[in-house]
């Protein structure tokens, strides 16, 4: 009789080819990718898996999806750091039964430096469910999401407050539309730990997104979007809403056919404000109604545009209705030869040829605070001696019952010894002054009250 032999049998029964390779068990060669099917999944769209794609999850540090659609009924949560959960693209789907979200971390800063990749998320009921997600009080921090899908039927794809994280080659909304899919959607938080996160979005395809934005990023020191195509998004407010968000940066984009009074919006957040909005290599196409600019400061301050190398094609609206300072400008063009550059109005899309005023690196060099009495000066900042000429750029808001009421912002020069300012802008409630190298504030609203100020070295 021949007996039958289980793996534990097998003993050193498995040796990989090529040289130096050592003998290992059959069961251990197994053990290195875990399969959710290891665990009970069954993938035919009719099984809860769940709990079998949560076991699996527990019991190692990297799980396969195999193709086959699964059934998703509560969030599925990670526990540990540098884990990957990877699928086979387009094949392995992942689908929320209801309005439940699909994966995300255990607890705030958990599972670390996760891996996503080759997955479908999407809903059994359009409009609900989300992809990844974790609360607003806890960071997801430094995954990477790579060559997924989430599908329109989702009311979010990514809805979690963002650090250090890389979304990369994915598509939000392209596939199986639905009423009210939001791409992404990030909302930090106000802790001086928390302050300096950066997030990247590159290579992807965002479309046919509903709601107030598509994607809308809030408070974050930087965010980089790359070489992603951002079209056919149906908002109330723009295409991409960026408030808080100190340096954004927008590179080699394509923006198609977005339906809302902007496609780009920048606003404060919790008296944070941008300092310079970098736009370059990009192509805005097909303005309709009620589109009428392309970026929208809001409230800001600060409204500081790097622009460079941009097309302007299929439409006639202005880069932007409100007066802004144009930090460097060169390269920039237009189809519509019917719009001119107007210097001391709005920048428009068209004749964007001029030099700019200053290049170079950007270096926030301080950020802080100081009381400010009524009618008597204070100093803001002493800029440093240096040989070779430098130009910064200050932002100042004064601020009663923690709301910021009034503002100002200047573009000051240094040498060794004197400083110049070469624009000075405000309200009737704080102005700034420049003797040498000493930059003051004056407080004409009345009272004591505190003036915030960012002082960036932009050349």
């Amino acid at each position: 009789m021949t007996k039958t032999r289980d793996l534990a049998d097998l003993g050193g029964g498995f040796i990989q080819t090529g040289t130096g390779a050592v003998q290992r068990t059959v069961e251990a060669k197994l053990k290195d990718v875990v399969s959710v099917k290891d665990f009970g999944a069954v993938g035919d769209g009719v099984a809860d898996d769940t709990a079998a794609i949560q076991a699996a999850i527990n019991a190692a540090a990297s799980v396969f999806v195999p193709p086959g659609t699964y059934r998703i009924s509560s969030l599925l949560t990670l526990t540990q750091s540098r884990f990957s959960i990877t699928g086979v693209k387009g094949k392995s789907i992942l689908k929320a039964t209801g309005n439940n979200a699909i994966l995300g971390p255990a607890a705030d800063f958990n599972a670390e430096f996760a891996e996503v990749s080759g997955l479908t998320f999407t809903s059994n009921t359009a409009g609900q469910g989300t992809g990844i997600y974790s609360p607003s009080s806890w960071y997801l921090s430094h995954w990477t999401v790579r060559e997924c899908s989430f599908e329109g039927k989702l009311a979010y794809g990514i809805n979690a407050p963002l650090i250090g994280c890389l979304i990369s080659r994915c598509d939000f909304g392209v596939y199986n539309a639905g009423p009210a899919h939001i791409a992404i959607y990030s909302v930090g938080q106000v802790s001086p730990e928390r302050t300096l996160n950066s997030n990247t979005i590159s290579g992807c395809e965002i479309a046919r997104c509903y709601g107030n934005y598509a994607v809308y990023f809030k408070y974050g020191f930087k965010l980089v979007i790359e070489n992603t195509i951002i079209e056919q998004n149906n908002n109330t407010i723009a295409a991409l809403g960026l408030d808080g968000i100190s340096f954004p940066e927008l590179k080699s984009c394509w923006f198609e056919a977005n339906t809302s009074p902007a496609v780009i919006r920048v606003d404060l957040f919790s008296g944070v404000d941008v300092t310079l909005l970098s736009i370059e290599g990009c192509l805005f196409n097909l303005f309709t109604s009620p589109t009428t600019e392309v970026v929208n400061f809001a409230s800001t301050s600060n409204k500081n545009v790097s622009l460079n190398n941009n097309l302007f094609a299929g439409g006639s609206i202005p880069f932007s209705t409100q007066s802004f300072t144009n930090i460097n400008s060169a390269g920039n063009n237009s189809t519509n030869p019917s719009i001119t550059l107007t210097p001391a109005g709005p920048l428009f899309c068209n004749g964007l040829t001029s030099s700019g005023i200053v290049t170079g690196s950007i270096l926030r060099t301080a950020t802080d605070s100081v009381n400010v009495t009524f009618g008597t000066p204070a100093t803001l900042y002493t800029f440093p001696t240096i040989s070779d000429t430098a130009m910064y750029l200050v932002s100042a808001a004064r601020y009663s019952n923690a709301a910021s009421d009034w503002s100002a912002f200047a573009i000051v020069a240094t040498d060794l010894n004197t400083g110049r300012l070469i624009s000075n802008t405000g309200s009737i409630g704080i102005t700034l002054s420049l003797a040498g190298l000493v930059l003051t504030v004056t407080n004409l609203g009345g009272g004591t009250v505190t003036v915030k100020y960012t002082v960036t070295r932009i050349a």
